[in-house]
């Protein structure tokens, strides 16, 4: 064990281990990359420095030390505070490193207790990995049924559905007394195109992982997940959401079930043939991989490459408004579903479209931040305007359009998170459907009700 030097490696694999276990992550492909390619680094510097130094074990416990270096993160310090923050730690380690250079003395021993807390915490971690791992194993085990085709006796044409869910949009009222904002533009436009808005409508759940599959399952969670997943915050409320009660229906009646996929999907998803199997046609953006975003957040390497991240956000988001245009070249009839990850944050828009820079992120200034979603929620408005007014100026379909906010802003107004944004377009709107109270779990049982002569009673 002395003579051994354990220790750096062991060390900079940790953090992408730990990462893992604690994101309950099915297999270690998504890790294998980012650990092999740190490995590799560590044995070239250890090669390196070991030249000049011509000792194994002052090398070893100055690249232990550069590791920790490397791996700080500083999570909740910003300005000046930070700066002073990494500029003690560095100083620090660094004089330590100086020390362990100068040092004459036999440093195996030392060398000995690094590689045995290296393999220690280690252990601890590959345990978390096995034990999720079998916690996981019965959602890995989700089984897709494949739907059964039901003959359309109708000779009625059937619309095509379209549901948006922009992230944490949110309704008139909060954004004109929370962020001294009048969305009037926006409403006067839904009004003129024919839309229905629900002035008092609110979500039935503050959290998008609970919010959506209940929507999409026209129920409450506690109605159709078990006691056991509702206890525990569960990776299985995404297969409610993919797989749901509203797209098993429409794809019985005949609908193509079209998903454009974004990365808070992905992040979730443990079971790639469900991706492949429920949706008739899979719509792919440029994605980012949410468990390298993540370790880079753990290193020093969040300040150098924010921008570049939140560009690919940027990116990502304006490919989900494209994407929903082309949709009408689909055949119909179609439902199509897609989950846009803003207004929510990060912001990478201002109000006219331009990139907003990573300073955002680190300003943790309450005016600042509103005002960064406001200008984000303005802009993601044009992008719904123009969304609208490519689907509509399409005559080939009659469509329903739902845009409906899976909660209200709570990152920057948790007293408001369940205010958030319905408006609902149908033409043959006829006979008040709609209600200015109603919830997301209504939206499609009033819409099946009516189009499909089904018997859904309004939930309460």
């Amino acid at each position: 064990m002395k003579k051994i030097i354990l220790h750096p490696f062991l060390f900079v694999i940790y953090p992408i281990l730990f990462l893992t276990a604690h994101n309950n992550l099915e297999v270690l492909t998504y890790a294998l990359k980012p650990m092999i390619f740190v490995l590799l680094i560590t044995f070239s510097l250890f090669f390196l420095v070991n030249h000049f130094l011509k000792n194994n074990y002052k090398t070893g416990i100055i690249l232990t030390l550069l590791i920790i270096i490397f791996y700080q993160r500083g999570c909740k310090l910003t300005g000046n505070t930070l700066i002073l923050y990494l500029i003690t730690i560095i100083l620090f380690l660094f004089a330590l490193i100086y020390i362990v250079f100068r040092t004459k003395k036999d440093l195996r021993d030392i060398t000995s207790v690094l590689n045995l807390i290296s393999i220690l915490i280690l252990c601890f971690v590959i345990f978390s990995l096995v034990k999720n791992k079998i916690y996981y194993l019965d959602i890995n085990s989700y089984n897709y049924k494949p739907v059964q085709m039901q003959k359309n006796k109708s000779k009625t044409k059937l619309p095509d559905i379209y549901y948006i869910i922009p992230d944490e949009y949110a309704d008139y009222n909060v954004l004109k007394n929370e962020f001294n904002y009048k969305n009037d533009e926006f409403y006067e436009f839904l009004n003129k195109k024919g839309f229905f808005i629900a002035k008092k409508c609110h979500s039935n759940y503050p959290v998008t992982d609970h919010s959506i599959p209940s929507s999409l399952n026209m129920d409450y969670l506690e109605n159709f997940v078990s006691k056991k997943d509702l206890n525990n915050y569960d990776y299985r409320y995404f297969y409610y959401m993919l797989d749901s009660k509203v797209s098993r229906f429409l794809k019985a009646k005949g609908y193509k079930y079209v998903l454009i996929e974004n990365s808070w999907q992905i992040a979730r998803n443990k079971n790639d043939s469900l991706l492949t199997k429920s949706p008739d046609i899979l719509i792919k953006c440029p994605r980012l991989d949410y468990f390298t975003v993540e370790l880079i957040r753990k290193t020093l390497l969040r300040f150098t490459l924010t921008d570049f991240i939140l560009k690919k956000i940027r990116e990502e988001n304006l490919c989900a408004f494209s994407e929903i245009q082309k949709t009408i070249k689909l055949e119909s009839p179609k439902f199509v579903f897609v989950h846009i990850i803003t207004p929510h944050p990060p912001y990478v828009f201002d109000r006219y479209g331009n990139f907003r820079g990573s300073y955002n992120l680190l300003n943790k200034n309450k005016a600042v931040s509103r005002a960064a979603y406001r200008d984000q929620l303005i802009y993601v408005s044009k992008l719904l305007e123009n969304t609208i007014n490519t689907l509509l100026a399409d005559k080939k379909s009659e469509k329903i359009i739902i845009i409906q906010s899976d909660h209200g802003p709570k990152s920057l107004c948790p007293n408001f998170k369940y205010d958030n944004f319905i408006a609902i377009y149908d033409k043959s709107n006829t006979g008040n459907f709609f209600y200015d109270t109603m919830t997301p779990v209504n939206i499609f049982r009033i819409i099946f009700n009516k189009y499909f002569h089904t018997n859904y009673k309004t939930l309460k």
